[in-house]
């Protein structure tokens, strides 16, 4: 798989040399598989470092959405119990995060035109491991470490104007409150919602040539369950 990959990558980049443009072809790497992942509470993955010479990549960035739900469930299977717009949305990704899949580009517009929104945590150059990791007690803060170092809690979008206890993923009355505006990121179920999940992507980004934004392949991460605060 691994060499079909980097034929795939080298094919790609032959086709622009030989067109004579590559000068307007940017390669921005996608982050491995993640390596480990328990369905609601934990992922542990690798992001690769960025070597010195691609300036143009500036870090990676980590694109959520949370869902309102009536269900406890402990399976991906079961995400249209979650909630249809998950199981939609996951659908819909999907083969932006196909490696192999070389004719879904990544914009922006593919995670804001679902309202997914950015992590306010930054990922840098550097890479590393990483540990997310959702806490099952209550208003213990979800968190990611880098390299087994100290966790940093997580923290919803800078773009939503939402109050320190708000800024944290933890399943709030003021999360499920529907007339709340600034909770952009949050979508609704019709039924009853007792619990909140969370779906999570990484992808590389940086700048082409006329400075505008550019995207690698994101990867998918995790589906991680809110801890309840009633």
């Amino acid at each position: 798989m691994n060499r079909l990959r980097s034929l795939l990558f080298a094919a790609i980049i032959l086709f622009f040399t030989s067109c004579g443009i590559e000068d307007d072809y940017r390669f921005l790497p996608q982050v491995p598989p993640v390596l480990n992942t328990t369905f609601n509470t934990e992922a542990v993955f690798v992001v690769p470092p960025i070597q010195p010479d691609f300036i143009y990549i500036h870090g990676f960035k980590i694109f959520y959405k949370i869902y309102l739900s009536d269900s406890f469930t402990e399976s991906i299977d079961d995400l249209n119990e979650i909630n249809p717009l998950l199981l939609r949305d996951y659908n819909s990704l999907k083969p932006f995060t196909d490696p192999e899949n070389l004719t879904t580009i990544t914009t922006l517009n593919t995670f804001s035109s679902r309202d997914y929104f950015e992590l306010d945590n930054t990922i840098g150059r550097n890479g590393g491991t990483f540990n997310i990791i959702f806490h099952t007690d209550e208003r213990e803060y979800p968190d990611i470490t880098l390299n087994n170092g100290n966790p940093e809690p997580l923290r919803r979008s800078s773009r939503l104007s939402l109050t320190d206890e708000q800024f944290f993923f933890l399943n709030t009355a003021n999360l499920r409150d529907i007339e709340n505006v600034n909770n952009a990121d949050v979508a609704l179920n019709e039924d009853a919602s007792f619990h909140a999940y969370t779906s999570m992507y990484i992808v590389a980004y940086g700048v082409d040539l006329n400075f505008s934004e550019i995207y690698g392949k994101p990867t998918f991460i995790n589906i991680f369950k809110l801890p309840n605060v009633y």
